[in-house]
């Protein structure tokens, strides 16, 4: 089972179907760069228990707005914020 299976069930959080998307498109090219993202990404630091998930995804996009330029970034954030209990 790869990283991005592992992760699935958040991964699909942030967008439908990514762990196919994820397997098609970049594990091919990258295995390596892919599992380890994937892993401290999604099977570690969104995983922690000491943050709520809901907190660290809000904590997440205040980051990217305080970054600024990070539009598309942001807006994915702010249309997912429902799969992490914000309405």
């Amino acid at each position: 089972m790869t990283p991005l299976q592992k992760n699935a069930d958040l991964l699909e959080k942030f967008a439908e179907n990514a762990v196919e998307w994820g397997e098609r498109e970049f594990r091919p090219i990258f295995p390596d760069l892919v599992d380890h993202l994937i892993q401290d990404i999604y099977g570690f630091a969104y995983r922690r228990v000491e943050i709520e998930i809901g907190v660290r995804h809000l904590i997440s996009l205040g980051i990217l707005a305080a970054m600024g330029g990070l539009h598309q970034s942001t807006s994915i954030s702010v249309a997912n914020g429902p799969e992490f209990g914000f309405n």
